[in-house]
């Protein structure tokens, strides 16, 4: 039974929302919550890594001269590793009612990674490339945001006007149509 639809934590409306299914107390549910969240969180990171590393792998295959044919099964690795990690940390929810889930399909997702790398250690070897692959520093957000060349001042203004401009009037047509208090 759902009795808030306000997006936010359900902590922070626990007796309106987590009581209707759970009997533990809240202290007792935010723990299992932050195992949860630390259990996912650890593979996630993995997850990540292996992805950063495949992806400037595969440019240097590109640079190196690699054809789309010998690419193909790469990039396909390496997608569906993606698709993976996308589907498992796409749902905030996931730390609660699907950690199985979750940390099964991040556990496909690392498998993935690892079979796109392993086939670029050896299309690299045969382009005569055998040294690591350097990454540019991706320690913070900042810095991950320059070595993709995103431009922060651009997007961040594109952000605020959809704020100011749209979300407004969907505010404006819920009311209209009763799915929003006034």
């Amino acid at each position: 039974m759902y009795t808030d639809h306000q997006i936010r934590n359900p902590f922070d409306s626990f007796e309106t929302t987590c009581v209707n299914c759970h009997t533990q107390d809240k202290k007792t549910l935010q723990d299992i919550v932050a195992e949860r969240k630390a259990s996912i969180q650890e593979l996630k990171l993995n997850v990540e890594k292996q992805l950063v590393h495949a992806h400037y792998e595969a440019k240097a295959a590109w640079d190196a001269g690699a054809t789309e044919q010998e690419m193909q099964p790469i990039m396909q690795d390496i997608r569906h590793a993606q698709w993976r990690w996308d589907y498992a940390i796409a749902s905030h929810g996931i730390h609660m009612h699907a950690p199985d889930v979750g940390l099964r399909v991040l556990g496909g997702a690392l498998n993935k990674a690892a079979d796109a790398r392993t086939k670029l250690a050896r299309l690299l070897a045969t382009k005569g490339i055998s040294h690591e692959i350097p990454l540019p520093d991706i320690s913070t957000k900042l810095n991950a945001q320059k070595a993709l060349g995103m431009d922060m001042d651009k997007l961040n203004s594109e952000k605020q006007e959809f704020l100011q401009k749209v979300v407004p009037a969907w505010d404006e047509q819920a009311k209209k149509a009763g799915r929003l208090s006034q």
